[in-house]
């Protein structure tokens, strides 16, 4: 049987099940706790305890200061429920509440996503999760090579494992050392999080996401995180490729929409394999999105794409009804 915790000031409520840390349930739940080691050395997952029982605190050797609250002080990480619970915790609302990090990773998995598309998952040290927002970006750096900015395709629930979008382009170092010489174990620093391309969680308006080949990365992380939160309204995702570009995780796409309700999965695959007629293409396909959401007022829209491919469409939107501040655009580089 679950348990209720409900968290103050925010009024937002996660159920724990049975072995569950409240540290990982309020994550697997898309909560934005403060938090960092996950082993009760840090302290910054500390929270006061209102009202409730707990069953279990792990031990942990981060020492409490008196800080002259009634409250008892726990350590989300170190406790599971005996009861229903109401704490008082920090919670990141925005990116400026999150500080910068560096952590030194390993590569703990290279998969081939398809001919020309990798996806690297990276693992940081059990001392040292990343705390981000679903949608952010990071610097990877490996000695001798420039740093590369990339989006973090991965859902904010486990900040021990990172997942990268990697399109093969000979032009680019970094993306040259993904293809051919990356292996299991090698070392990448990871710094940040940055960037504010991430989810209103308190807009009850239809979401509908817009991905562009491998810009598809922030995209996942927001779908991933969107449904954890068990957002109630309608979310469309439209992956947008050139007839030569897969889409390269459909699989996983279509499993939201068959698992969700309100989840719902468009393929578009572009006329052209010609970089000069996408934007008039991506233009023209905005015609399509009107028909299908004719009252852009009542929608919140992400786009991930380049500026250069996705003015034209962006500014149709506006001209028909779209606020400029129900739209945000993510312009990471693809590769």
């Amino acid at each position: 049987m679950s348990l209720q915790v409900t968290l103050k000031p925010s009024g937002h409520q996660f159920n724990v099940e049975f072995g569950e840390t409240l540290l990982e349930a309020a994550l697997r739940s898309g909560i934005s706790l403060e938090y960092n080691c996950n082993n009760g050395t840090c302290g910054k997952c500390q929270a006061s305890l209102v009202d409730g029982e707990i069953a279990e605190t792990l031990h942990s050797d981060f020492v409490f200061k008196n800080t002259g609250k009634v409250e008892k002080q726990i350590l989300l990480c170190r406790c599971k429920p005996a009861t229903d619970l109401i704490l008082e915790a920090r919670e990141a609302s925005n990116a400026d509440e999150i500080p910068e990090q560096s952590i030194q990773t390993q590569v703990y998995r290279i998969e081939e996503a398809s001919g020309d598309i990798r996806l690297l998952q990276l693992r940081t040290p059990r001392s040292q999760s990343l705390q981000f927002l679903a949608g952010q970006h990071v610097r990877l750096k490996v000695e001798g090579l420039p740093a590369r900015h990339k989006s973090i395709a991965s859902c904010p629930c486990n900040g021990m494992y990172l997942q990268f979008h990697f399109r093969n382009n000979p032009d680019n170092e970094f993306s040259n050392y993904i293809f051919n010489q990356v292996k299991t174990k090698s070392k990448i620093t990871v710094t940040g999080p940055y960037g504010g391309f991430h989810l209103d969680e308190d807009s009850p308006r239809t979401i509908i996401f817009i991905a562009y080949e491998t810009g598809f990365a922030p995209i996942k992380s927001l779908v991933e995180h969107a449904l954890a939160r068990e957002m109630s309204q309608d979310i469309h995702l439209y992956w947008l490729s050139r007839t030569n570009t897969p889409h390269y995780l459909e699989n996983y796409c279509r499993a939201w929409s068959d698992a969700e309700d309100n989840f719902h999965y468009h393929s578009v695959t572009l006329a052209t394999d010609v970089d000069a007629q996408i934007p008039q293409q991506l233009e023209h396909w905005g015609d399509s999105l009107l028909d299908k959401h004719p009252v852009l007022s009542d929608c919140d829209i992400y786009i991930n794409g380049p500026d250069e491919k996705f003015k034209r469409l962006s500014d149709k939107l506006i001209e028909n009804g779209l606020p400029r501040a129900q739209l945000q655009i993510d312009n990471m580089q693809r590769y």
